[in-house]
């Protein structure tokens, strides 16, 4: 071969080389722009479903406090019924279960209202409730028990005192 054809086929093959670059490098600016797309996608899923996961956990927060007002409504309307019970000495056992799980429900819906907890006290000196007898074991179990079932739902007994809990226990 000649120089002339041997330079002619260098040529041909560096136009090759060269449009088999521009190939190569558009695909991977092609590639680039949709591996960029889709992760822009996947970020905007992500958020969306986090404002989701955030209208859902307020509106479950919602619900539990209209569940825990109801359910506080259900005990004040049980005291105001049977409130005779803890100034007669003789009430009849319904009135009497159905008074000790009104008050003792006070304890478990008003944990954390410091103000509700004192009028309680208050109001059982004043009733002059019965003295507790000592704690034994069990009660002591049974107070651990009901403030990790506490925790367990969200609700926080933190604020109570063992006294407070063991109350449940006596009446």
């Amino acid at each position: 071969m000649d120089t002339t054809t041997v330079a002619v086929i260098q040529m041909w093959c560096s136009i090759a080389l060269g449009l088999l670059t521009a190939v190569t490098l558009g695909v991977l600016i092609k590639y680039t722009i949709e591996t960029v797309n889709l992760r822009k996608a996947a970020q905007e899923q992500v958020a969306q479903a986090k404002r989701q996961d955030e209208l859902a956990e307020k509106a479950l927060a919602g619900a539990r406090a209209a569940e825990i007002r109801r359910q506080r409504t259900d005990v004040l309307v049980a005291l105001i019924a049977t409130r005779w019970v803890a100034g007669n000495p003789h009430p009849d056992a319904d009135s009497t279960a159905r008074f000790n799980t009104a008050i003792n429900s006070i304890t478990a819906l008003w944990a954390e209202d410091a103000e509700v907890m004192d009028d309680k006290r208050a109001l059982f000196a004043a009733i002059g409730a019965p003295a507790r007898p000592p704690r034994t074991a069990v009660d002591e179990q049974w107070e651990i028990f009901l403030r990790h079932l506490a925790r367990s739902i969200g609700a926080s007994f933190d604020a109570l005192s063992d006294t407070d809990l063991a109350e449940m226990f006596v009446r």
